[in-house]
């Protein structure tokens, strides 16, 4: 079982209120359905890291250029 690790955040050298450290995923891949990192009110170590969403252009038989978002 992973231990739970907690901090104090201080302002200016003093202590405002305990906050937990933030357990979730730092990695996120896009999705078209809504995601929340449960966050709020912790202290995060890293920077969270979404990853760009895969979109590729091709040309057309209409002289157009096709676009596909995703996949």
């Amino acid at each position: 079982m992973a231990e739970k690790l907690h901090g104090i955040l201080t302002v200016g050298g003093i202590p405002t209120r305990e906050y937990p450290f933030y357990s979730g995923n730092y990695a996120v891949t896009p999705s078209f359905e809504e995601q929340v990192l449960s966050s709020k009110n912790k202290i995060l170590l890293n920077d969270v890291q979404v990853a760009a969403i895969t979109v590729t252009r091709t040309t057309n038989s209409a002289d157009g250029i096709t676009v596909t978002i995703g996949g």
